[in-house]
C-alpha cells in the first residue's frame, strides 16, 4: 500500500511538471505575417498573419505591440443586417492543435497613429502577447497596395 500511495503521488507530481513545461514552452507560432503600404496622409495600418496552437490547450492572443505604431488594437470584421462593422475585441482564439487567420474580412490587427507611413519592402516589429504561451515579436514584411487588392478578392 505504501508503495501504491507513493507511486500516486510520483504520478501526479509528474503530471504537474508536465503541465507547467507546456505553460512556459513556446507553443505559438506565427506564418505569413504582412502588413500593407498606407496611402499618402493614412495614419491607420492593418497586420495580417495565421497564428498556429502546437499545444494541447486552447489560447489566444490578448494583446499586441508594435515598433510601427504608438497604439495597437485587435479587431474583427462582422456583417450587421449587411453592413460590414469593425469592432475592437479584448481576444482572438486559437485552439488547441489549430490555426487562425487574420485577414481583413475578419480578425485583425489596426495599427493605430503611425509614427510614419508604412512603405513597401520595409518591416516593422510585432510584440504578441498570448494568454498562456509566452509572447513573442515577429518581423511583418510591409506589402504593396496591389498585394492588398489581391487579399480582397
Amino acid at each position: 500500500m505504501k508503495y501504491f500511495i507513493l507511486l500516486c503521488l510520483s504520478l501526479s507530481l509528474l503530471t504537474a511538471c508536465k503541465e507547467k513545461v507546456e505553460n512556459t514552452a513556446n507553443t505559438m507560432m506565427v506564418h505569413e505575417a504582412t502588413s500593407f503600404e498606407t496611402a499618402k496622409g493614412m495614419a491607420v495600418g492593418a497586420a495580417l498573419f495565421t497564428l498556429h496552437n502546437t499545444g494541447t490547450k486552447d489560447d489566444a492572443l490578448i494583446g499586441v505591440e508594435s515598433t510601427a505604431s504608438p497604439r495597437t488594437e485587435m479587431h474583427t470584421m462582422s456583417d450587421d443586417n449587411g453592413i460590414m462593422r469593425m469592432r475592437e475585441v479584448d481576444e482572438i482564439p486559437v485552439p488547441a492543435g489549430g490555426m487562425t487567420t487574420l485577414t481583413p474580412d475578419g480578425y485583425h490587427i489596426m495599427l493605430m497613429d503611425l509614427k510614419m507611413p508604412l512603405k513597401t519592402s520595409t518591416n516593422f516589429e510585432l510584440t504578441l502577447h498570448f494568454k498562456n504561451a509566452k509572447s513573442m515579436t515577429v518581423s511583418v514584411p510591409v506589402a504593396s497596395r496591389s498585394a492588398l487588392a489581391e487579399t480582397l478578392n
